[in-house]
């Protein structure tokens, strides 16, 4: 007879009971939609086979000789990977006590004898398929984290932001590491007479008087990985002074612990007064 689709992805779920009645009903029901399964009798032995099988979860019974399934699953809960598995009590007890002690001991959910085969097969697969999808976002955050940490992916992303955008380390003297191509029109200078400070310094663009509360206000931001905002005047090539607004997030890129991204653009002009925003966000998204 089958209850249910299979899953789409086989799962071992480990059956811990001491009657053999309730261990054949229980593996009947979970490999007639798909799983594998694992079988102890008591609790010591689902200790054993819970390290030897690592399950996606565990069907415990709470009457169990040797150990009883409270003890054994407050055990499971302190091994490597037992804190993420999902305990399920499958007992004939039914009393307000005995469900407090399942949670207690850190039980994901309780379900009462006798059992009803569907009940139990849609628990156990909203539990298999929450760590399914689980892994699968953190692969896809590792794999995105992977790309936006490669310069590349970062230079095509920063030279697509409106204004200027920049990466540089946490220095006074901001040594620029890699730097858009809207510094131009922002600044008067080339990326290349920016990266490496080749030309000038963008601290030396900033007005003197601006200069040291500027810094400080980036520095402990980026420090304190708490948002920013600071207005101050920059000087461009041709020597016309820029109002300017920095505002943003820290975000250190993973391939220099001692960098940060940056980015600005215009947001108004008055006569040689130019005013721009700075974003450092891990989006670096210029306004």
């Amino acid at each position: 007879m089958r209850i249910a689709d299979p899953p789409r992805k086989t799962a071992l779920i480990l059956i811990v009971d001491d009657e053999p009645s309730a261990r054949q009903l229980l593996s009947d029901v979970m490999e007639d939609i798909g799983y594998l399964t694992a079988i102890a009798f008591d609790g010591k032995h689902a200790i054993e086979k819970f390290q030897e099988a690592q399950p996606a979860v565990v069907l415990m019974d709470a009457m169990l000789p040797s150990m009883n399934g409270f003890d054994a699953t407050r055990a499971i809960k302190a091994l490597p990977g037992g804190a993420e598995t999902p305990v399920i009590m499958v007992t004939a007890l039914s009393d307000g006590e005995a469900i407090d002690e399942a949670f207690r001991a850190g039980a994901s959910d309780y379900i009462t004898k006798p059992i009803h085969p569907g009940i139990l097969i849609n628990r156990v697969q909203t539990y298999v398929q929450a760590q399914l999808t689980e892994a699968a976002l953190q692969s896809t955050r590792e794999l995105l984290g992977s790309a936006l940490s490669g310069a590349p992916f970062q230079n095509r992303l920063l030279n697509n932001l409106p204004g200027m955008a920049y990466r540089s380390r946490h220095q006074p003297q901001w040594v620029m590491e890699f730097v858009s191509v809207g510094c131009l029109a922002l600044t008067g200078y080339y990326p290349t007479e920016l990266i490496d400070n080749r030309k000038v310094s963008y601290p030396d663009l900033i007005h003197p008087d601006d200069r040291e509360r500027v810094w400080q206000t980036v520095y402990q931001a980026a420090e304190n990985g708490r948002q920013f905002q600071v207005t101050y005047r920059l000087r461009g090539a041709d020597g016309q002074e820029n109002g300017s607004g920095n505002r943003g997030s820290r975000w250190i890129a993973s391939r220099n612990p001692r960098a940060s991204l940056r980015a600005s653009s215009p947001i108004f002009r008055r006569s040689s007064w130019r005013r721009m925003q700075c974003c450092r966000s891990a989006t670096c998204c210029a306004r």
